[in-house]
């Protein structure tokens, strides 16, 4: 067992890599989407220091590890009214906002840290698609209204993409720790960085060709809206048409929302006018009771029926998870109405028998330990056969030949038989 845990020191430094990797991403896909909503002066002065201190703060409790989500959510519980406060009395932001964006860093990480310790964690096309999608959404938007600087939107976009690239080049390496070849650690890592050498000739290009860009998205920015401009009549005929069948009081209420006075053109102060309207007293409570909802929306379905307890094993940089323990499957083996066949019981009864006379000789399974790993510790030598009864049994209701039976009961009572101390 002690031989096991370099191993297991290695895995959880690739899971706590992998994990902060993740969040920082997170924090830079929230900054780029609150672009489009905050000014300069509110995005430099309130938004971006209230979530690199709560990213500074969290990250820790992610190092830290807990080996229940009681216990993390109590310390996430700490962290959250530290940060509350200091958005309330230093940085002047609303406290509905400052809850929302609580949730949200709460919601991440704790999706982050149930992760299975033993996935890959890749450059996701998926995220560098949806980023790049609302970094150039905000660049053609601050182009037209100038709520920010460009230079916000392009050092959020190159900073998103690099956190990628070298996030992903210190999660290769730290997976490939345990090589005893430091040429297997360095070719595990090629891809991040030759991706990361691409992106810096192309930053360097778009930074000399800058204005010609600027001039492009203009030109076709231009021409879109000339081609929707074409759409503003029918579409007021449709609103109109469907305002004549609104009950009367419904229809005068919803018209007297246009603004008949609006010109053509946006001007700044008319954004500045508009800016201050939209924060009226009716619309932030509106705002309030759906964070509320999403909120207890949240709690619920993560709670329910989902079996918060503690995992097995040491606790040290364990994580959490939420997933469900033996007992479940413990109560379906020994009922006598159950939809097992009769070698998917004797099979399900032997591996149960099988982890806590483990557990009871501290022998359990290690977090960050695949079952091959724990099985072969336990002196059961490489069969895959046995390793697919006990995963199909164990984890799922795939039913097995009956002949199957008699023979993974002779390979548990052989792993038994080299446990230490008592065995039944």
């Amino acid at each position: 067992m002690e031989t096991a845990q370099p191993e297991i020191r290695l895995r959880r430094n690739a899971y706590v890599t992998r994990v902060s990797v993740k969040l920082m991403g997170d924090t830079l896909l929230l900054l780029a989407f609150l672009t489009f909503f905050t000014t300069e002066t509110i995005f430099l002065g309130e938004v971006l220091p209230f979530l690199l201190l709560a990213l500074v703060i969290t990250l820790p409790l992610v190092w830290a590890g807990f080996e229940s989500s009681r216990k993390f959510n109590a310390a996430f519980l700490g962290i959250s009214a530290t940060l509350f406060l200091i958005a309330q009395f230093f940085l002047g932001l609303p406290w509905w906002f400052s809850l929302f964006l609580l949730f949200l860093l709460h919601w991440r990480t704790s999706t982050h840290l149930e992760e299975e310790r033993d996935s890959r964690y890749e450059v996701s096309g998926g995220y560098m698609l949806a980023f790049l999608i609302i970094t150039l959404s905000s660049y053609v938007f601050q182009n037209i209204y100038e709520k920010q600087t460009i230079a916000i939107i392009l050092f959020i976009f190159l900073g998103g993409m690099f956190l990628y690239s070298g996030g992903t080049y210190l999660v290769r390496v730290a997976e490939s720790a345990g090589h005893t070849r430091k040429t297997t650690r360095v070719k595990s890592a090629v891809l991040p960085l030759l991706f990361t050498g691409l992106l810096s000739i192309l930053t360097a290009v778009l930074a000399l060709v800058s204005d010609t860009v600027g001039s492009a998205i203009h030109y076709l920015m231009g021409g879109v809206f000339w081609v929707v401009s074409f759409l503003v009549d029918p579409l007021w005929q449709l609103i109109n048409w469907f305002m004549g069948l609104l009950p009367k009081g419904m229809s005068e209420g919803l018209q007297s929302l246009r603004r008949p006075d609006m010109p053509y053109e946006v001007t700044p102060e008319l954004l500045e006018d508009n800016s201050s309207r939209l924060f009226l007293s009716w619309w932030n409570e509106v705002l309030i009771v759906v964070l509320v909802l999403v909120i207890l929306i949240y709690i619920w379905r993560r709670y329910r029926n989902k079996g918060w307890v503690e995992e097995e094993g040491p606790k040290k940089y364990a994580g959490y998870s939420s997933r469900k323990e033996s007992a479940i499957a413990e109560k379906d083996s020994q009922s006598t109405n159950t939809w097992y066949s009769t070698a998917d019981s004797e099979i399900r009864k032997e591996i149960l028998s099988l982890e806590k006379l483990a557990e009871k000789n501290g022998m359990y399974r290690l977090n960050g330990e695949t079952l091959q790993e724990w099985l072969k510790r336990l002196g059961l030598q490489s069969d895959k056969e046995f390793y697919r009864l006990y995963e199909e049994v164990r984890y799922g209701n795939k039913e097995v030949p009956i002949d199957k039976a008699a023979w993974f009961k002779d390979c548990v009572d052989h792993v038994k038989a080299k446990i230490p101390g008592k065995k039944y």
